[in-house]
């Protein structure tokens, strides 16, 4: 599938990134049986141990995506509201995320889900990216 708006470096950085999440996400489902096998049964509910093995590959795909321009490429005002977004509800999220107690493994188990800090460090590392191109722009100049 051919975009319009992305240039070939742009779609062959995409494309390898994607292959290294694949891979990361093959890494990340063995470890967890491994984990699984020899050392403990359950290290948090399935529901979470699903989307820790998903948010890892995802944050990663994301991020090498916004540090090698492979996606976001649009620095306008659009992409700062939707980034404003996913700060409030990454942050809503890790609050409400936050157990009882504050109590981060109950029971020899995971209590905390991190799809907050997802949210978070997508939009944290798209506004860095952007303060770093600025800068590189007015050394250029």
């Amino acid at each position: 599938m051919k975009n319009e708006q992305f240039d070939e470096l742009q779609i062959r950085n995409r494309q390898k990134i994607s292959y290294q999440t694949m891979f990361l996400l093959l890494v990340t489902i063995l470890i967890n049986g491994i984990v699984k096998e020899y050392f403990t049964s359950d290290w948090a509910n399935p529901i979470l141990e699903a989307n820790i093995l998903v948010i890892i590959p995802a944050l990663y795909f994301v991020s090498m995506c916004i540090w090698k321009d492979a996606y976001f490429t649009d620095t306008g005002v659009k992409s700062n509201i939707v980034m404003c977004i996913f700060l409030i509800l990454g942050a809503i999220m890790i609050f409400l995320a936050i157990p009882d107690e504050n109590r981060f493994i109950y029971n020899n188990k995971l209590n905390f889900n991190p799809t907050g800090i997802f949210f978070v460090a997508i939009s944290g590392q798209y506004w860095i990216k952007g303060l770093i191109d600025r800068f590189k722009d007015k050394d250029d100049e």
